[in-house]
């Protein structure tokens, strides 16, 4: 009986294990999964057509990858961004705060990922306005984000599993339904091009900083050992990964196929229009839901974050916690407002200069780890400096 009974002990600490890899795995997937994972791998598949494969290739480079390195990265720092950052220099952690935490919050996704949960919800309202859609997601947002709640285990145990199940129906159906892919003109390189072009709007190598530090801290506090740490850390991204790239080439694909009927749609609307084309009235609440889903677990992440940046430095003034939830949200209600276009153009500009010089500054620190010469500061401001001249050449040019 002794043996039988040890293996039944070191079964329950294999399954905890795993439960809790997949919980972390699946969290960090629905962080990661908001607005534009949901608009840009299609946008991508309708420009790529026949060459849609090298459209996935540039996706799993920019759209996954580099995010992951960030991730990666932040995992060998034990979570820590201000040791991470302060790599590049002794001010590097509050300007890069200063720059990520606005773009990836009220100035940035939070907005964009408000408009395409509009495209989402106008699939059983098509009369809705925008504002409208805003105003409740901000409030709800806003009474989820007031008070301190256990966001990995609501997202990794409920809503991510939720997402899945949802995001996958959509891909079986659009899959499912026979088309044909029209053929382009467009050559493999360019269109590999644009895809690495569109990974980066994603703009999730900047959120993977703290989306690391969020599941870091959730598994130090389920575990002491700290090599159980690292390997429960990786084994949760490299499912986090491979669910975000399951998703992101049937998207790609999903994309060719539909381009037909999305040709001058505004990008927030060309899922919920290969929906429409695909389900019967009976199914659109639930593909309405998953779209509605994947853009909120992102945005109630991100408004968090902002608002814990927000009482870090302005609680000695006097600002408490929920009126500075409040400002998060009603900023992202007026920049939502300019539509997902308008936001996009906003974040194309900051984004080519300041993303390859996070990039740099990801790479630059997994090298440092095992490298006795430091490469940290040369790649950053080598790379911050190029694109600065670049943007600025671009500027007088034009």
């Amino acid at each position: 009986m002794q043996p039988r009974i040890h293996f039944t002990h070191l079964e329950k600490i294999l399954m905890k294990r795993l439960l809790l890899i997949l919980t972390a795995g699946f969290a960090m997937f629905s962080m990661f999964f908001g607005s534009g994972n949901l608009v840009f791998p299609i946008l991508l598949g309708q420009s790529s057509l026949h060459q849609y494969p090298w459209a996935i290739l540039g996706m799993f480079l920019t759209g996954v990858i580099i995010p992951f390195t960030g991730v990666f990265g932040m995992l060998l720092h034990q979570g820590n961004s201000t040791s991470y950052f302060a790599r590049a220099g002794k001010y590097i952690p509050e300007i890069s705060l200063l720059f990520i935490l606005p773009l990836i919050g009220p100035f940035g996704i939070i907005p964009r990922c408000i408009t395409v949960a509009h495209g989402g919800i106008e699939l059983i309202f098509p009369e809705i306005s925008l504002w409208k859609v805003s105003l409740v997601i901000c409030l709800l947002t806003f009474l989820m984000i007031w008070n301190e709640n256990q966001t990995i285990e609501i997202l990794g145990k409920w809503l991510a599993p939720i997402l899945l199940a949802g995001l996958f129906l959509i891909i079986f159906a659009t899959i499912k339904k026979p088309l044909i892919i029209q053929t382009t003109l467009a050559s493999p390189k360019t269109i590999f091009l644009l895809a690495l072009q569109q990974g980066f709007q994603t703009m999730d190598l900047l959120g993977a900083f703290f989306f690391a530090s969020h599941i870091m801290s959730y598994l130090k506090f389920r575990t002491k050992n700290t090599q159980s740490l690292i390997s429960l850390s990786l084994f949760s991204c490299l499912i986090g990964a491979s669910l975000l790239m399951a998703v992101y080439t049937s998207f790609v694909y999903i994309g060719a196929k539909y381009a037909p009927i999305l040709s001058h749609l505004a990008p927030e609307f060309m899922l919920s229009t290969i929906v429409k084309s695909t389900f019967n009235t009976f199914a659109q609440p639930i593909a309405s839901l998953t779209i509605v889903l994947a853009c909120l677990t992102t945005i109630v992440v991100l408004g968090k974050l902002f608002t814990e940046y927000l009482t870090h430095y302005l609680h000695r003034f006097g600002f408490q916690h929920t009126f500075l939830a409040f400002m998060t949200m009603g900023m992202s209600f007026i920049l939502s407002l300019f539509g997902f276009h308008g936001i996009s153009q906003f974040l194309s500009k900051v984004l080519a200069i300041l993303y390859p010089a996070f990039i740099a500054l990801s790479i630059g620190n997994i090298i440092d780890y095992w490298s006795p010469i430091s490469f940290v500061k040369p790649l950053f401001y080598g790379t911050l400096c190029i694109f600065c001249c670049k943007a600025l050449l671009n500027f007088l040019g034009s």
